[in-house]
């Protein structure tokens, strides 16, 4: 999947129920946090559901960055984690499913 160049739509009103959606949905955001590819999905959903999967993937990203930066300290990266934490407890409040990166 990662050489794959087609952009797949994931429609967010699925996902709760969905298990190919959330496969989708997961590999990919995987896929983009390791540095393997580019963010290859379309999002179709509401801006609350939207704003619930950017969120967490950034703060996901932060706090996987904060744990590379050679300068950062241990109370930066439980800060990242803190927050990427809150962002996955509002993910699972919009989609009763929990976030698993």
């Amino acid at each position: 999947m990662a050489n794959c160049k087609k952009n797949f739509k994931v429609f967010l009103s699925d996902l709760e129920n969905d298990k190919a959606s959330q496969k989708t949905l997961f590999e990919s955001i995987s896929i983009w946090l390791q540095g393997n590819g580019k963010f290859n999905i379309d999002l179709v959903g509401t801006k609350e559901q939207i704003n619930a999967v950017k969120n967490v993937v950034f703060e996901t990203k932060k706090f996987q960055d904060s744990l590379f930066c050679e300068n950062a300290s241990l109370e930066v990266a439980f800060d990242k984690l803190f927050r990427k934490h809150l962002a996955a407890s509002s993910f699972k409040e919009v989609f009763k499913v929990s976030w698993i990166l």
